[in-house]
């Protein structure tokens, strides 16, 4: 929301929904927020799992460490990040290359084919055939 609040999109909104908003005190603490927004919450994760899983932090945040991007750099990059927004806020949509064949073939296709009824009970006298040479 805040980038597109940058870029002058009109977004009704409630303060009620950021980070660090008391519904007790019914206050917003903008420090809080500020710290979300400038990603202190990421930083400081990063900083618990370098500490404690090594190993984990490596692969969760391994695009950070190819870029040279550590924990107490975030705010920096994000502050950059808002200054670009705001000089230009203008969206470019980039040009997307196809797919060649190849690529095609490497990706992972999750959702199986439905079989039919016919299709369904084979597959279950197969699975009884085997059982039974399993047996024999």
């Amino acid at each position: 929301m805040k980038g597109a609040a940058d870029g002058g999109v009109l977004v009704p909104h409630s303060e009620t929904r950021f980070p660090g908003y008391d519904s007790e005190e019914k206050s917003l603490d903008a420090e809080v927020l500020r710290d979300y927004i400038f990603g202190q919450h990421v930083a400081e994760y990063m900083r618990t799992l370098e500490e404690e899983d090594e190993e984990k932090y490596k692969k969760q945040f391994s695009r950070f460490i190819a870029a040279g991007v550590s924990a107490d750099d975030l705010e920096g990059m994000y502050a950059e990040a808002h200054k670009k927004i705001r000089a230009n806020p203008e969206f470019v949509k980039k040009e997307r290359t196809p797919l060649t064949d190849e690529q095609k073939a490497q990706l992972k296709k999750f959702k199986s084919q439905k079989r039919n009824l016919k299709q369904r009970k084979d597959r279950i006298r197969q699975k009884i055939a085997a059982f039974e040479r399993k047996f024999e």
